[in-house]
């Protein structure tokens, strides 16, 4: 995209241009929104957005209005990329290159995403709605399990179904990807309830019967302290929304042979770990604490602010200071929005997704060669990458639940 109008500026205009005072934001909202979006020692990405502005000048409006939209793109996530090589010194010079304005004047770095000519071969979606055939790849990720399969589980369909589908990750982890052993553990404890074990279905299948069938008054009488001895947690998942409850989870796994029985949940508001409980963290502290469970084997999974309602995913990996993803949705491409199992990306999302899509897919050649061929793909959420500061700015680690294998003496 290059925009009617080009400016040159030079370096110290744009450190001028960057050490003036910009308006007070609106509200306290506001104002926690820009601090999350702030690079470090750098200036904001809405700072970013408001030079790109100027640098459209007289074009037309729908340019303008594309520049926008692609550079909040950038914004959503938080921070720029590390491999975009942005200088704060000369920032515009790189993302400029990413956004195709020619500002032939500029010094500094352009950035080394890969993204080049190839960032503007686009491949859109058939014009009939049709879409190729869908790609599943992921062949190594056996555990990688996609919630838009499921069975409905009450009234909740498997569009509802994120955070069984997510612990169902961690259990099937623990029993080394092999359904078997996962439905040999489930088989008596789906018979105390009355129910048979589907060996030809879906392992959520297994936990949702469990999680909807299960007496949770005769639980809680039993075992109070999977629910941090809140008589009244149903209160907050009543009805089939108790497939949702970490705590309802936890006391689930605990049930299951080679599984510890101690709960392990952090929380806004609370932190309990081998059924001790502690003051509550914040996000940093949850952060370290989920990285801490998940080096000493645990299974992971955390609620975050990925849709308006919460979604829930299960941690692949720790990698420094980003985390591995399986989300059992799709790919969450910020302001681009979900590309869910199942669908081909869609023309809009080829465009202004693209930066990050290659950031998430970074460990998936085979989803980049379907985004880029519009093809759809039933792994589009195994191992998605995140930083840190941007599942910070999604409210990520609301909460946290951890199940472990269970320590076997000698």
């Amino acid at each position: 995209m290059a925009l009617a109008r080009t400016v040159l500026c030079t370096p110290a205009e744009v450190r001028m241009v960057y050490t003036q005072e910009k308006s007070s934001p609106s509200s306290e909202g506001e104002a926690e929104s820009s601090s999350k979006r702030r690079l470090p020692g750098g200036p904001s990405n809405r700072d970013r957005l408001e030079l790109l502005e100027l640098l459209a000048g007289d074009s037309a409006p729908e340019e303008a209005a594309a520049t926008e939209a692609e550079c909040l793109e950038f914004a959503w996530v938080g921070v720029l990329p590390d491999c975009l090589g942005v200088d704060h010194d000369a920032p515009l010079g790189s993302l400029a290159e990413l956004l195709g304005i020619e500002l032939s004047a500029m010094e500094g770095p352009v950035g080394q995403c890969g993204l080049g000519d190839a960032a503007g071969e686009r491949v859109p979606v058939e014009s009939d709605g049709s879409r190729a055939q869908a790609v599943d790849g992921d062949a190594e990720n056996a555990t990688y399990l996609d919630q838009h399969d499921n069975p409905a589980a009450g009234s909740k369909d498997g569009g509802s179904q994120c955070s069984a589908t997510s612990f169902t990750m961690g259990l099937m982890n623990i029993y080394d990807g092999e359904a078997e052993k996962f439905f040999d553990a489930a088989e008596p404890l789906l018979a105390a309830l009355g129910q048979s074990v589907d060996r030809d279905g879906q392992p959520e299948q297994a936990v949702t019967t469990l999680l909807m069938e299960t007496d949770w008054e005769a639980a809680y009488a039993a075992h109070p302290n999977f629910f941090e001895h809140n008589p009244d947690w149903r209160s907050w998942t009543p009805g089939d929304d108790v497939i949702k409850s970490p705590n309802a989870q936890a006391y689930i796994a605990s049930r299951f042979e080679g599984i510890d029985d101690a709960l392990n949940i952090a929380s806004e508001s609370t932190t309990v770990t081998d059924g001790e409980q502690s003051a509550e963290m914040d996000f940093n502290g949850r952060w370290d604490w989920a990285r801490s469970a998940w080096e000493d084997g645990g299974q992971v999974s955390f609620q975050g602010g990925f849709t308006r309602g919460g979604h829930v995913v299960h941690i692949n990996s720790f990698k420094e200071d980003h985390m591995v993803i399986d989300d059992p949705s799709g790919m969450y491409l910020g302001r681009s929005g979900y590309l869910q199992n199942g669908q081909a990306p869609t023309a809009s999302q080829q465009a202004s997704g693209q930066v990050t899509f290659e950031y998430r897919s970074e460990d998936s050649p085979e989803l980049k060669e379907a985004f880029k061929e519009g093809q759809a793909s039933d792994h589009w959420g195994a191992r998605n990458h995140y930083s840190k500061a941007e599942l910070d700015a999604v409210d990520a680690l609301k909460w946290v639940l951890v199940i472990k294998p269970r320590q076997l003496p000698g």
